[in-house]
């Protein structure tokens, strides 16, 4: 009996041992599985450029898997991460990304806000942390609102430390709601796609480096020849090299930008207006003025780009300092570059000239084509060849206006004598220029009006020239035709000032088909006085633009008394939509409303695309201008919706769009490809 006993307990010990090495192997194929499962939806988030893009793409693709409702990212100031530290001046800063339903809010906060938080615990430990808050006291902060996770309804996070060379560069911290996160196997599961991001976020601020090396080096070597200079917008510092620390004789490579310029001539320090200004709408630049330095006046020219990053980010603008020592002397006078100060100024003397009956003046503004092929530098290189060659074969008084266009006064010269020299230039132009081996070709052509011959309102003379820069001849003189469209533009912009003043405007809602039914409206307006509106905007200057196209939408929010079935469609400028951001017209308690707007941009740019998604409007953009968006915000922004094509419609440009699954609004006598399916 005890053998049979003995017996019997082996077997059931042995059953019992067979149960469990089946559960143990039965956990871990489900572990095994999970993983493999977190891996291959890792890798898939992870195959994105841009930080932002693959922070919430990878945030998508785990969430549900891995049960977490929310996720910080946090990224901690490193050296190897940034080759210019000094010029981004960011030792006490991190940067925070807070992923939440689908969106990825982006911080930057002190180190004097660890303190108490789970961040703290992990720069302590250097592990990984797993929390539960249902039955803890401990009292934990949320990096972001600083508040307790339990008063935020936070019950369970896991934090993930993020390394690079064996250095704490930042974590994941994963957060729930529910105390589901105080598990194992999805701590295990974290781990393992936090280390995936570890290495792609590594990847990405190296990338950004080598980028960030490459477009300096490409830039500044082209011009350098005296120093380099950066400068930070949000601390308004100008960190200058070495060799420009020596030249102005500072103790410290750092100063204030209101230090720079103290070094400038006090006639010069108008040039600063303008570059301020270049400085707001994120435009590069090349200007010319005077500095003061140890008692010598010497004449500099500063050329500087910004520098944007993968993401669409100003980081900072860079640039070179260029002392012109070669600088050209005629007559004993050095010649600067004259601005449009200076044709402002020079224009007042003309006013008093005008008194004397027998004074007459030719007035001549330059204007560079086809330039959109080549490159900002380039595109410099080129505007400072014609400005030095009008400068020195046709006058000195040829003013750089800040649109890159010229003005030339030129006084008792007879037309012929003036064409024909005018012309011999413009052949030279059309020669193009040589720059690093390349032969860049372009267009000039010039606006010609006499004074008093075609005019005695010298306040015309500029008007009549760019009316005149707008026909199909290179070099065209006032004639009558350009006459009557000047009369043109003033009735309309009159009938246009009337609406403005009266601030009201009548829209009209012309119906957008779709296999012939009705997909949308877009959204015109009767100008009181004009048999038709529709092209209105060609004839009216940039400030009246603006005013006429701000009543136009805010008299569409206006209507708006319930959301409409169909999408409504209104074209807007660059310059007014950047407008009604800066003015506040936009709300963010309208965004239901903007959701049922599109937003046609004729001359779209990387900056105004941005500033509509802020308000989920969405984005129809002129075929024309998608050179100036990036790829991949056409890919990746579901915002963007499509394009307005002005031109026939070809099988090529219909079958990549579709793929795209982009909208195009085009008229129907441009349908001669495919017109059964659109």
């Amino acid at each position: 009996e005890k053998e049979i006993d003995k017996y019997d307990n082996q077997i059931i010990n042995e059953s019992n041992e067979d149960e469990k090495r089946i559960e143990i192997e039965d956990q871990l194929n489900k572990l095994t599985q999970k993983i493999e499962k977190t891996i291959n939806l890792t890798l898939g988030g992870l195959e994105n450029e841009g930080i932002r893009n693959v922070l919430i793409n990878y945030s998508k693709q785990l969430e549900e898997h891995l049960h977490f409702d929310e996720a910080v990212y946090v990224i901690f100031p490193i050296d190897a991460f940034d080759v210019l530290v000094e010029v981004n001046d960011n030792f006490d800063k991190i940067f925070t990304f807070n992923y939440k339903k689908n969106r990825l809010y982006e911080r930057t906060i002190s180190f004097s806000n660890l303190a108490g938080t789970i961040v703290e615990m992990i720069i302590a430990q250097n592990h990984e942390v797993m929390l539960d808050f249902t039955d803890s006291v401990l009292d934990i902060k949320d990096i972001i609102t600083n508040t307790s996770y339990k008063q935020i309804g936070i019950n369970s996070l896991i934090a993930v430390p993020l390394f690079n060379n064996k250095e704490l560069y930042g974590c994941a911290i994963y957060l729930s709601k529910t105390n589901i996160l105080n598990n194992n196997s999805l701590m295990t599961n974290l781990k393992v796609a936090s280390k995936f991001l570890e290495g792609k976020l590594i990847n990405l601020y190296y990338e950004d480096n080598i980028r960030t090396l490459k477009t300096l080096n490409n830039t500044l070597g082209t011009h350098l020849n005296t120093g380099i200079f950066y400068y930070n917008l949000d601390t308004k510092n100008v960190i200058l090299s070495n060799k420009l620390q020596e030249f102005f004789g500072l103790e410290n490579r750092r100063i204030s930008l209101e230090e720079f310029e103290d070094f400038i001539v006090p006639d010069d320090k108008s040039v600063r207006d303008g570059i301020k200004i270049k400085f707001e709408n994120v435009e590069d630049y090349n200007v010319e003025y005077r500095v003061h330095v140890d008692g010598r006046e010497y004449l500099i020219n500063e050329i500087v780009y910004p520098y944007i990053s993968k993401d669409g980010i100003l980081k900072f603008f860079y640039g070179v300092i260029n002392i012109l020592e070669d600088a050209i002397e005629i007559d004993n006078e050095i010649f600067k570059r004259l601005t449009l100060a200076d044709f402002e100024t020079e224009f007042l003397e003309i006013l008093n000239k005008a008194k004397d009956l027998e004074y007459k003046a030719n007035f001549l503004k330059f204007r560079v084509k086809m330039l959109d092929e080549y490159s900002a530098n380039i595109q410099v290189k080129i505007y400072d060849y014609v400005y030095s060659k009008l400068q020195k074969e046709l006058t000195p008084k040829t003013y750089y206006l800040d649109n890159n266009e010229f003005v030339a006064i030129i006084e008792d010269v007879d037309s012929k004598t003036l064409e024909k020299q005018v012309k011999l230039l413009l052949d030279e132009f059309d020669k193009g220029l040589i720059e690093n081996n390349n032969h860049a070709i372009f267009e000039v052509k010039v606006g010609v009006v006499r004074f008093p011959l075609d005019t005695y309102n010298l306040k015309e003379v500029v008007e009549f020239c760019n009316i005149a820069l707008d026909s199909k001849e290179r070099y065209q003189p006032f004639n009558e035709k350009i006459h009557k469209l000047y009369i043109k533009k003033r009735s309309i912009s009159a009938c246009v000032s009337e609406h403005i003043t009266k601030n009201q405007i009548e829209l009209l809602y012309s119906p957008l088909l779709h296999n012939n039914d009705i997909s949308g409206y877009l959204i015109n307006y009767n100008i009181n006085g004009l048999e038709d509106s529709s092209n209105v905007t060609t004839y009216i200057d940039e400030e009246l633009l603006i005013s006429l196209e701000r009543l136009v939408f805010t008299t569409l929010i206006n209507s708006f008394r319930k959301p409409l079935l169909n999408k409504v469609y209104l074209k807007l400028s660059s310059k007014t939509i950047m407008h009604l951001v800066e003015e506040k017209i936009f709300s963010k308690k309208d965004i239901n409303t903007y959701r049922s707007i599109v937003i046609i941009i004729e001359d779209a740019n990387c900056m105004v695309v941005e500033e509509l998604i802020n308000y989920e409007f969405g984005i129809i953009i002129n075929y024309d201008s998608l050179t100036s968006i990036n790829l991949e915000t056409l890919l990746n922004n579901k915002f963007i919706r499509g394009v307005v094509l002005n031109r026939e419609l070809e099988k090529t440009i219909y079958d990549f769009f579709k793929l795209l699954n982009y909208e195009i609004i085009t008229t129907k006598d441009n349908l001669k490809y495919n017109k059964t399916k659109l």
